[in-house]
């Protein structure tokens, strides 16, 4: 995976040999001495504590008291001959203000390798740029893994940030899988998740830039896709399929403004769905896309149910607006399993 506008994208399976461990020392935190988190390297522990929540999770909440910052770290061992690295945790903003003036400023867990003779290799990690309230955010990363390179360093930042900054289950894998789990489909499906880089869609392959966006109404964001005769705009995402799994209900609000369809009735808005193999080709198995086909003034409802075909590794999801003027937009797509 070496283009970096896909990398929050390629995330592990939950099948073990697909899987190697880069042990993170406490990652869950729910070991702690007087509130602070073993295995982590900090000072100020006022303002970095291990917290609770009421189902009894234990989470190391960061809370902004001073301008300056004081971060968490912890080193761990690369597993040898990993080409990439797979770095996934949860983050979760409250009364997050960003500050204007200094926008690249974010809550993040950073990762710097290290390499036996010491020297060090910075590259990007997880960041988190809007506020989330009470929901955690599932945030991935793969990293390519520097040659030579044997730890890595994580640091759990704040920054300038106002506000509290939650971490917890935080881990790394190496892996070279690409679908996603159910709970990142269903975070990336809300489109609140903020990367640093406005331009990347957490959990979205998007393939045509300037026609794929995200934009804000009423402090929620939601896929927007722009329409052009002859051309397609979409998005894509795989979600990782359990062989248990035989019934499954997708759902998601759209809506449509000033549509024409194109030159084929299928030439339009729709949520298109695929079942694919465990090398991502399409299955013969066909579902029927929820489209539309007339403007819509206000969200519409969708959803559709199906079996599973034996075989199935991956359901392919991918909003889309196929060779026809105007525009799409989709939000709260979610799964869930029926059967």
């Amino acid at each position: 995976m070496k283009n970096s506008t896909f990398s929050l994208l390629c995330l592990i399976l939950t099948a073990a040999p697909h899987l190697a461990r880069a042990d993170v020392n406490n990652g869950d935190f729910e070991s702690s001495a007087a509130g602070a988190a073993d295995g982590w390297t900090y000072e100020m522990t006022e303002f970095l504590q291990v917290a609770k929540e009421a189902n009894g999770n234990s989470y190391l909440k960061y809370v902004k008291g001073k301008p300056e910052y004081f971060d968490a770290k912890q080193t761990v061992n690369i597993p040898g001959g990993s080409e990439t690295i797979m770095l996934r945790a949860r983050m979760r903003l409250k009364g997050f203000v960003r500050n204007q003036d200094q926008r690249w400023k974010c809550p993040m867990i950073g990762i710097d390798f290290i390499k036996a003779d010491g020297s060090r290799r910075k590259e990007k990690g997880i960041h988190l740029v809007s506020d989330s309230g009470d929901e955690w955010f599932y945030l991935y990363r793969m990293i390519n893994v520097p040659r030579g390179a044997q730890q890595a360093e994580l640091t759990l930042v704040n920054d300038a940030s106002a506000g509290e900054v939650h971490f917890d289950d935080i881990s790394i894998s190496t892996a070279n899988d690409k679908m996603l789990p159910l709970e990142v489909i269903n975070t990336a499906g809300h489109f609140q998740a903020r990367t640093e880089d406005e331009t990347v869609i957490f959990g979205w392959r998007a393939r045509v830039a300037g026609r794929v966006q995200l934009p804000e109404s009423g402090g929620e964001f939601y896929l927007n896709l722009q329409g052009e005769r002859r051309k397609t705009a979409f998005a894509e995402t795989i979600l990782e399929l359990n062989p248990a799994w035989k019934k499954l209900k997708v759902s998601c609000r759209m809506k449509s403004e000033f549509l024409e369809v194109g030159f084929s009735p299928t030439h339009t808005v729709k949520l298109v769905l695929e079942f694919v193999d465990e090398n991502e080709e399409k299955m013969d198995k066909w579902i029927t896309p929820m489209q539309l086909k007339r403007d819509t003034p206000d969200w519409t409802e969708m959803n559709s149910e199906f079996t599973v075909p034996e075989g199935a590794a991956g359901l392919k999801i991918t909003p889309t607006v196929q060779q026809c003027d105007g525009s799409g937009q989709f939000d709260d797509i979610k799964v869930e399993v029926l059967q």
